[in-house]
């Protein structure tokens, strides 16, 4: 009797497992019919796209701009799948919340899934097009860097839920990106400008099987997963994942309200600004000092900053010793800040410039090759980010390793309790903005 009551228990399951599944496909709607562009327009470029056996085509061509084949529609929450093929092609990639925002970009301006076919690998990523800034390179995850067939076809997939981008490759997850900056926009195909390089010419790359899920519920997204590498860029709060890997957001009642001054922080994008309280130092006004939690193993420093053009200043840190049963300073050890866009010589090796350690390295682009560093002019926000582990020291600045040294090396310091961090301004000022610590 029990035997007869599971089987039925499990067909019956069964049965209303694939209705289910029969009803989620139902609310999925076709973006591309396979048969022409019907619902697509295309934006800043004016070689065509074209249909071909199902597929959407674009070329390169030498001498014409960035151009895309967007929605007509805009889609703020969604999760969109796809399929591409840019084995003959170059760099290019898929927009999502995507605007028209001139002042920035005479394409679009928004989030790009990236397809890199370079040996970077950074394809699954997110670039933020129209700022020139990586909000989630592909540096450490190798499940997506290898997952992408670079003779054949690809199965794309994005999902947008508020402020929660994650992108996959083959069903192999990609980036995890938090960011509020645009809620919603058009997405887009893209080929990638070519300068006037006419041996790079007529590559195609093409997409199939289009389809996208609007307003999907909660079921429809990929689980949540506070163990994966994530990326916030909310302003002034901390994501999800942040909240359960100890993260904290430094305040006033952390810093004292003598170093908070309140400003607007304004979208990049849109006109919308919010009241933040942030951190101001101003070369007359000397250094402000930070007291955060102690570890011998070490941290993460994390702060996004806004200076005026000329300014040099600097971020002292502690690198911390367990020479006794307290944690004590085995040395101090700074982060560069400087308006490199103020000085001629870019490539110079002086150890003044942004993100280097002054009188021990220059800060250079460790994460993409002979490339610079992604510097941003001065009045743009910019990303800093400082990692201890021991004596092992990172700088990271807009998204690259711009250093990577063992610390304490040569410092004759004597131990102190004293684990204050140090924000000097020498000339110009600094604001910081949503500035994050985790103890490690």
């Amino acid at each position: 009797m029990h035997k007869w009551a599971f089987i039925c228990l499990a067909a019956f399951t069964l049965n209303a497992c694939a209705g289910d599944q029969a009803q989620s496909e139902k609310r999925w709607k076709t973006l591309f019919n396979g048969q022409d562009l019907e619902g697509w327009q295309i934006i800043n470029g004016e070689l065509p796209f074209y249909v071909e056996n199902g597929e959407i085509i674009g070329k390169t061509a030498a001498g014409i701009p960035t151009r895309y084949l967007a929605t007509e529609k805009q889609y703020g929450d969604f999760i969109l799948e796809l399929e591409m093929n840019n084995a003959e092609g170059e760099n290019s990639g898929i927009q999502f919340r995507s605007i028209q925002a001139p002042q920035f970009r005479a394409g679009l301006t928004g989030y790009q899934m990236e397809v890199d076919p370079s040996s970077r690998a950074w394809t699954g990523g997110i670039f933020f097009e129209g700022l020139g800034q990586w909000r989630y390179p592909i540096i450490d995850n190798s499940t997506c860097t290898t997952a992408w067939n670079t003779t054949g076809w690809n199965t794309l997939r994005i999902e947008a839920k508020g402020p929660r981008l994650r992108t996959f490759i083959n069903e192999q997850p990609c980036a995890y990106l938090y960011d509020a900056t645009l809620e919603e926009g058009y997405i887009a195909l893209q080929i990638h400008s070519i300068g006037t390089m006419p041996g790079r010419a007529d590559a195609p790359t093409r997409w199939r099987n289009i389809r996208i899920l609007e307003n999907p519920k909660d079921d429809d997204y990929t689980a949540a997963n506070n163990d994966s590498k994530s990326i916030s860029y909310l302003l002034e709060q901390l994501s999800p994942h942040e909240q359960a890997n100890n993260w904290s957001l430094l305040t006033e009642e952390i810093i004292g309200k003598e170093g908070f001054t309140g400003i607007t922080i304004a979208n990049p994008v849109i006109d919308a600004a919010t009241e933040s309280s942030v951190l101001k130092v101003e070369a007359t006004q000397g250094g402000r000092q930070i007291i955060l939690p102690s570890s011998v193993k070490g941290f993460e420093f994390v702060a996004d900053i806004q200076m005026a053009p000329g300014t040099k200043g600097r971020i002292n840190y502690p690198v911390m010793s367990a020479t006794t049963d307290k944690p004590r300073i085995k040395c101090m050890s700074s982060f560069a800040i400087f308006d490199d866009t103020s000085i001629d010589h870019k490539n110079s090796n002086e150890d003044y410039l942004m993100g280097s350690v002054k009188g021990k390295l220059t800060a250079k682009n460790l994460s993409e090759g002979n490339k610079r560093k992604r510097i941003l002019p001065p009045e743009k926000w910019q990303r800093i980010k400082i990692v201890v582990k021991g004596r092992q020291v990172e700088h990271w600045l807009n998204a690259v390793q711009v250093a990577d040294y063992t610390a304490c090396a040569n410092h004759n310091n004597k131990p102190s309790e004293n684990t204050n961090f140090q924000i000097k301004v020498d000339t110009g000022f600094l604001n910081l903005s949503t500035v994050k610590y985790r103890p490690l």
